[in-house]
């Protein structure tokens, strides 16, 4: 496709769907593609019938219900399964004390909530340190940053 903005997904999945006789459709983006990239390719699977796998990025986005119809396969791991084994490895080492880093990108807000959930639900004595929510538009030397990693205790 070439894109991985909403209108170019659809306007040239629904040229090749239309004018080609596909069996199916494995879709990549380089991972900086929004959630939308996910329900425009669920919506269009539900659609025409193609299956359609989407592979990393915006394309394995979590959906939590699928269209009906939708023949919608999403290869890659949620935030959760990637925290659950980040917290797998912290307790195999006995690293109990950590801090959180994030940025203000879509979904931190699920992240915060999500490593709350796990810390409050553990048997484990984890501590966390603080968290440092990083905006990295607005400091282009990076001394923003430098200062506020020398203040994370963890």
């Amino acid at each position: 496709v070439g894109s991985s903005d909403p209108r170019s997904i659809v306007t040239r999945l629904c040229d090749a769907l239309s004018s080609l006789r596909l069996h199916g459709v494995v879709f990549e983006d380089d991972g900086g593609g929004s959630a939308a990239v996910a329900q425009i390719l669920d919506f269009l699977s539900a659609q025409s019938g193609v299956p359609i796998v989407g592979v990393s990025g915006g394309a394995a986005a979590v959906l939590s219900a699928k269209e009906k119809g939708s023949t919608f396969l999403q290869l890659g791991s949620s935030t959760e399964q990637q925290l659950q084994v980040i917290f797998e490895v912290l307790e195999e080492y006995d690293w109990t004390a950590f801090a959180l880093l994030t940025t203000r990108l879509p979904g931190h807000q699920d992240v915060l909530a999500y490593v709350e959930l796990l810390t409050d639900s553990s048997f484990v004595g984890w501590e966390l340190r603080g968290v440092l929510t990083l905006n990295l538009s607005d400091d282009p030397d990076g001394t923003r940053l430098q200062r506020q990693l020398r203040e994370v205790t963890a």
